[in-house]
């Protein structure tokens, strides 16, 4: 019996209550009947005191993290490994789009919604490989031994948790140095940091990016305001073109490492390539709520460090349309960090509306520092607004939207929900 405790009614519950989860609102002791056959799984977000922890510790009965119960799954597989800070999520959805169509099919389990399936795992007996999403907010990536690793980036992000960019850093160099010496290593050969940790790799390294020094060579060929098409060519000699149905240069590195794959595995790159052109995304990456004839309006995008913020405005730029940033910060901790960063990048925008800060715990927030943000943005000339409400925020973006408009929500919290019903309510 597998039993799950969540009050909230998400797109992820249906899944799983398909394959047998019993989910309930509140913790129930008959969830946990027995400690020498029960086992409570929690997350980084777990607080202490939640009922079913406190229950676990009281009876004895064994509490594992969700990251160990992840590795210990991935271990009965040849795992497929995906970690970095930025673009992790679109990676392992590219991975598995690109090879579900073929006689090559994938396992996966992730923590983004993939839009192909309606779920975030899909499970095949047909090859012994599953993707990994792997998390490495908490230190927790070092539980994985992953037969392919793939690392997209680092960038400083959860300094709460690591106190310094070194400490981060070596948790990478843990995860790399714990992939399989028969296996491979796929980084981003763009990123100096990340290619000098690869070196302590003892298997075979491959290396993609925009840059010459890169075994696989991405080179983009064009971009629309909903498309990248670009061309992958390894140590010069080009594999395969292709028009990704997603925005920015950023894609179309996430969409690289399933051609490396397929070159490595001797699949036809062509019905690789033509199937990452189908490929319907994932929730929350730019993922487009309303349009018109001209492109996107409404777009919702997990967004929530500075450089996401930049590769997604970078994304929809340059074609004519006014950009208009809703931005809820994610964490009061990570928003003090990277204030100065934050109100450089949003410079790019027409205007931007920030919302309060979306934090697990509100007594975490002292003062104002949404309104702080905003007077940082407008002293280098960019031009700001905060809203206390959504109720506020809905009147404030009906002010300001027009038909050269598009409304691009940043955010990993509440502000999601709210775009998707903006969107329904205004554009129908």
């Amino acid at each position: 019996n597998v039993f799950g405790v969540e009050a909230a009614k998400t797109p992820y519950l249906s899944p799983l209550q398909a394959a047998g989860v019993k989910i309930e609102p509140s913790f129930d002791p008959k969830m946990l009947p027995d400690k020498r056959d029960s086992a409570l799984i929690v997350s980084s977000a777990t607080p202490e005191d939640h009922p079913a922890r406190v229950y676990a510790q009281n009876h004895d009965i064994p509490i594992i993290h969700r990251s160990q119960a992840l590795a210990s799954i991935a271990s009965t597989f040849q795992s497929i490994c995906v970690a970095g800070t930025h673009g992790k999520s679109t990676t392992t959805t590219l991975l598995f789009d690109a090879f579900s169509p073929t006689s090559h099919p994938l396992s996966i389990l992730t923590g983004a919604f993939l839009q192909s399936k309606k779920s975030n795992f899909y499970y095949t007996d047909k090859t012994p490989y599953l993707i990994c999403e792997c998390d490495e907010s908490d230190g927790s990536i070092v539980e994985y031994t992953p037969q392919i690793a793939v690392i997209t980036n680092i960038d400083e992000d959860h300094m709460e948790h690591y106190k310094s960019f070194e400490k981060l850093c070596d948790t990478f160099g843990a995860f790399i140095n714990a992939t399989n010496d028969t296996g491979l290593l796929l980084v981003n050969g763009d990123d100096p940091i990340l290619k000098g940790l690869a070196q302590q790799y003892s298997g075979t390294t491959l290396t993609y990016g925009f840059t010459s020094s890169c075994l696989y060579r991405v080179t983009i060929e064009s971009a629309t305001i909903s498309s990248v098409t670009f061309t992958v060519s390894y140590k010069g000699t080009p594999l395969c073109s292709l028009t990704l149905p997603l925005p920015g240069r950023y894609n179309a590195l996430n969409a690289t490492p399933a051609i490396i794959l397929a070159h490595i595995w001797g699949i036809d790159l062509k019905n690789v390539a033509r199937n990452l052109t189908r490929t319907k995304g994932l929730e929350r990456r730019m993922q487009v709520l309303a349009k018109d004839a001209g492109g996107p309006l409404v777009i919702n995008d997990y967004a929530h460090h500075p450089r996401a913020v930049q590769e997604a405005l970078e994304a929809i730029s340059g074609f004519g349309r006014d950009i208009i940033v809703i931005l809820e910060p994610h964490r009061i901790q990570r928003l003090i960090y990277h204030m100065n960063n934050f109100s450089a990048v949003l410079q790019k925008a027409k205007h931007v509306v920030i919302t309060p800060v979306y934090t697990p715990n509100k007594a975490d927030v002292v003062g104002n520092p949404h309104k702080e943000l905003a007077r940082k943005v407008n002293a280098l000339g960019g031009k700001a607004t905060t809203v206390e409400s959504f109720e506020e925020l809905t009147e404030n973006l009906k002010a300001l939207k027009s038909t050269n408009s598009i409304l691009l929500f940043c955010n990993a919290g509440d502000l999601s929900k709210f775009s998707h019903t903006f969107a329904k309510e205004i554009y129908g």
